[in-house]
């Protein structure tokens, strides 16, 4: 787009004495910043004395590709929960146990997040995660959502209190 001649006509229109930084300059600049928040979310996780908890969700776009979305969740310096995006991924392989487990484990090391930490790691019913409990080694944290709450949550907030049931894994 920067080397595009529309593009570089238009900037001549604004400001004629500007010179127009290449494409490679822009690259790095989104490069090095993208460094500097990696280290940043590294450092703020390893820093941290409280446990994380892990959500994990498969959506589908309305142009039917599928994504794994895959936050951590923790309690801040301030007793606030905090949450970061790690990884949202375009899924191109099967969305099958092994695959999405996987994927899990690459981001964790990604981040640099030791798995000890890991106090829980939540995921819907969809059928080919639930399917993910039955390899899990039983130190392993999971709690598996009960859709049905999740709903019953949702229709009727006042009634928060009385829906808090997990099932641990």
């Amino acid at each position: 787009m920067v080397e595009g001649a529309g593009f570089q006509l238009m900037l001549k229109q604004f400001n004629p004495g500007y010179s127009i930084p290449s494409r490679t300059h822009f690259a790095k600049l989104l490069e090095k910043k993208y460094q500097d928040n990696m280290n940043q979310v590294k450092d703020t996780l390893s820093a941290l004395d409280s446990q994380i908890a892990i959500t994990a969700d498969i959506w589908t776009s309305v142009a039917n590709e599928a994504y794994l979305g895959i936050t951590c969740h923790y309690i801040g310096t301030e007793w606030q929960m905090e949450s970061i995006c790690l990884s949202t991924m375009p899924l191109e392989d099967r969305h099958t146990a092994q695959n999405i487990a996987m994927w899990l484990q690459e981001t964790l090391e990604k981040f640099e997040i030791n798995p000890e930490k890991v106090s829980a790691i939540v995921h819907d019913n969809d059928s080919d995660t639930s399917s993910e409990d039955e390899g899990r080694d039983a130190e392993e944290p999971g709690v598996k959502i009960r859709k049905e709450i999740l709903t019953l949550e949702r229709s009727h907030p006042q009634k928060r209190k009385s829906f808090t049931v997990v099932e641990e894994k």
